[in-house]
């Protein structure tokens, strides 16, 4: 077992007889460097797509969302806010730290049975708490923007928040029943390499991070095309989070995961 932090995962390579191969560098600092010649169907994941995805996206529970500090506006009335900025943010915050700013996506429903996950966010931007303005008012600095950053957007302390822990075990996961994907993560209506997607499957179901599953579009009458293939990077209880890592096609909400294909039609 490889130690957090003494290793970084450079690549995971999927062979098309379905083998796993998982390439390693030492130290934190290490370059990422892709083999030179790709095997036959392979499919390389860096880590620094994981990285981003998990920073980027997260679910949160519906208490947590309505607990979770807000952005109000700039110093001079704007409620779309620019870099560099000073703005206000409902709530406490501790002085000095820096904070993820996420757009609050809505609930997380799954609308054949009607089961609520929690809310998903997207992060928009970085911020540092700055002035206790107020008990419930704190002045901050818009440090960087990976989005527009809008009031009403959320803030969760980011320390290390979302750094993957180990390394990924890349192997076909388990069969579902009925196992699909909910929506998509960021504001589109559509999925394509490295972007993220919920799914209506989680712990319970057996899933676990690095587990794989093909994404097939359903079809009335002909088989059901794999449009893509996933990896869950992130499980929640009932629900996980996924990493487009390749597609034929775009991945649409209501697109269904069933076990992946290793032949000569293999991603």
């Amino acid at each position: 077992m490889m130690k957090p932090g003494k290793w970084l995962l450079t690549g995971i390579w999927l062979t098309a007889c379905g083998a796993v191969q998982a390439g390693v560098a030492p130290g934190p600092d290490a370059e990422v460097s892709p083999p030179e010649q790709s095997m036959p169907g392979s499919v390389p994941i860096a880590l620094s797509a994981v990285t981003q995805a998990l920073k980027h996206f997260q679910l949160l529970t519906v208490a947590e969302t309505g607990a979770a500090p807000r952005l109000l506006r700039s110093r001079h009335g704007r409620v779309l806010l620019h870099n560099g900025e000073q703005a206000y943010v409902r709530g406490r915050l501790h002085l000095g730290q820096q904070y993820g700013v996420y757009r609050d996506m809505g609930e997380l429903v799954d609308e054949r049975t009607q089961t609520h996950y929690g809310h998903r966010i997207m992060l928009t931007g970085m911020v540092t708490a700055r002035a206790q303005l107020q008990p419930e008012l704190t002045g901050v600095a818009i440090n960087s923007l990976s989005r527009d950053i809008r009031a009403g957007d959320l803030l969760l302390p980011w320390s290390a928040r979302g750094e993957p822990s180990a390394v990924y075990h890349a192997v076909p996961g388990p069969a579902l029943a009925a196992g699909r994907v909910l929506a998509i993560g960021h504001e589109g209506s559509v999925a394509i390499p490295y972007d993220v997607v919920w799914l209506n499957k989680g712990r319970r179901d057996g899933v676990r991070e690095g587990h794989l599953y093909d994404v097939f579009r359903p079809a009335d009458v002909l088989p059901s095309l794999a449009v893509a293939r996933v990896m869950l990077i992130q499980t929640r209880e009932h629900a996980s989070a996924a990493l487009v890592i390749d597609s034929r096609e775009t991945v649409r909400a209501g697109d269904e995961l069933g076990e992946p294909a290793y032949d000569e039609l293999s991603f």
